[in-house]
């Protein structure tokens, strides 16, 4: 019958069934939407990327192949000083290149930032399965790596510069900014790393990474250090992308996923002192 108690029971359990279905159906996260975004602009970092090397492969690096050495010769014999000279150098050079630096440095630039949110993404998902990684000690072990991630992309960066003629036949060697560079690197590599240390106080590694608001003077102050350290690392990230520092791109992003692992760790509750009743507090 249709207006029987049995057919409403039924209806009913029909729509709890119905409800409680839709409530279990998965759901997108936050932290997925991210992944999925991060692996979006990464795909098209990587096309763009692909697509400027191609259009730099496709021109050469100077209208007349021997511009660069007739004019090196050329300021030489202007007896300028030494300074004049780099001026006159970097002022005229321009003139007689296409825009195959150009596209090959967006390129490079475009490919590296790929590779470096890529990179991101594999630490976050690391860093979450594996509880070795979680600790300190590792994290700071992956941060002085990707320091020395570093130092042969500084060689590879000026000896392209170097093959291209970007520096005149007269200038210093390679050798000195290479050099200075690396240990630059060394130096800043253990201060970044006793850094992290730093604001790592009360704030141990955990699993689950979610913004937490500060509790304390101490959690608002490194909290500022690491908005202020990733603003940095973003206006780095985006002026080596234009100059094609393949190196500094790769550091930087990544770098900058294990800045956020820092910046979204809960603080750790003060310890409550113990009262011991055998020695009882007497009030003066």
């Amino acid at each position: 019958m249709i207006g029987s108690p049995r057919h409403v029971d039924s209806e009913i359990d029909a729509t709890k069934n119905v409800t409680h279905l839709q409530n279990n159906e998965p759901r997108l996260t936050f932290q997925a939407m991210a992944r999925l975004i991060c692996l979006f602009i990464a795909l098209l970092c990587l096309i763009a990327g692909c697509v400027f090397v191609r259009l730099s492969l496709s021109l050469p690096v100077y209208h007349d192949e021997n511009a660069p050495g007739e004019l090196s010769q050329e300021i030489l014999d202007m007896k300028l000083s030494r300074e004049a000279r780099f001026e006159k150098w970097h002022e005229m050079l321009p003139t007689l290149e296409t825009n195959h630096k150009r596209f090959s440095d967006w390129g490079r630039g475009l490919i590296s930032a790929a590779v470096g949110l890529v990179g991101s993404l594999v630490f976050f998902t690391l860093y979450r399965r594996y509880r070795n990684l979680r600790r300190l000690r590792t994290i700071l072990v992956v941060w002085i790596l990707l320091w020395l991630m570093k130092l042969p992309f500084v060689l590879w960066y000026y000896g392209l510069r170097l093959e291209r003629f970007d520096y005149p036949v007269w200038g210093d060697s390679i050798a000195i900014p290479v050099f200075s560079e690396g240990i630059a690197y060394l130096i800043l590599a253990a201060v970044s790393t006793v850094v992290l240390r730093f604001v790592s106080i009360d704030h141990p590694p955990k699993k689950r990474l979610a913004w937490h608001k500060p509790k304390s003077v101490w959690g608002w102050s490194r909290l500022i250090i690491l908005l202020l350290w990733l603003i940095l690392n973003i206006w780095v990230i985006t002026s080596a992308i234009k100059d094609g520092d393949e190196g500094t791109v790769i550091f930087c992003t990544v770098g900058s996923a294990i800045l956020l692992a820092f910046l979204m760790t809960k603080e750790k509750k003060p310890a409550v002192p113990v009262k011991d009743e055998r020695f009882p507090v007497v009030d003066a």
